[in-house]
């Protein structure tokens, strides 16, 4: 179908503007709290909720589940870790009748993912896409807050610098500030 010198001259204008303007950039969404999630036997297991289903799920998985304890400098009651060679999970005994909740989680091996689909191995140019500048970077971390905040929980990755991926990455309620 043969075009008009009109429609010509517009097909010709839209082609130019197409192609003089830039690549629009797709700003990442801030991060926020329902994020700092652990995908785990079927479930999400958050910040501030209790630790106990976590920590059952990770003995159902199979790997041995260490643990440590320790007097709590800012709460009444005991810190505690539990870990895996995939999992470090880190308490605080600030639930009911000093029951325990999910403070740190930490993945250290594994095909774990966040919520934005960045794992171990990913690369430092895919975290910039999926969650847009951080904070703050800080040597080999690159870390996100809530509302860019630094006394809020934080998403915290650990970089390889030398191949510019990730090592492990951890989510934390930051209750010190």
């Amino acid at each position: 179908m043969a075009l008009n010198k009109l429609g010509r001259l517009a097909l010709l204008l839209t082609l130019c503007l197409c192609v003089s303007l830039p690549a629009l950039a797709v700003e990442a969404l801030p991060l926020n709290l329902e994020e700092l999630v652990l995908f785990l036997d079927g479930r999400d297991f958050a910040l501030d909720t209790p630790a106990k289903p976590l920590v059952d799920a990770m003995k159902k998985g199979g790997q041995p589940v260490d643990s440590l304890e320790a007097d709590s400098c800012l709460f009444s009651g005991k810190d505690k870790e539990f870990s895996t060679q995939e999992l470090l999970v880190g308490t605080l005994p600030l639930g009911d009748k000093g029951a325990d909740v999910i403070e740190t989680l930490m993945v250290l091996s594994g095909d774990h993912l966040t919520r934005r689909g960045i794992g171990l191995g990913s690369k430092g140019e895919d975290i910039l896409t999926a969650y847009g500048e951080p904070t703050l970077r800080d040597y080999d971390l690159i870390i996100y807050t809530i509302d860019g905040a630094m006394d809020s929980p934080q998403l915290v990755f650990v970089m390889d610098l030398a191949t510019d991926t990730v090592q492990s990455y951890y989510y934390f309620l930051n209750t010190q500030g």
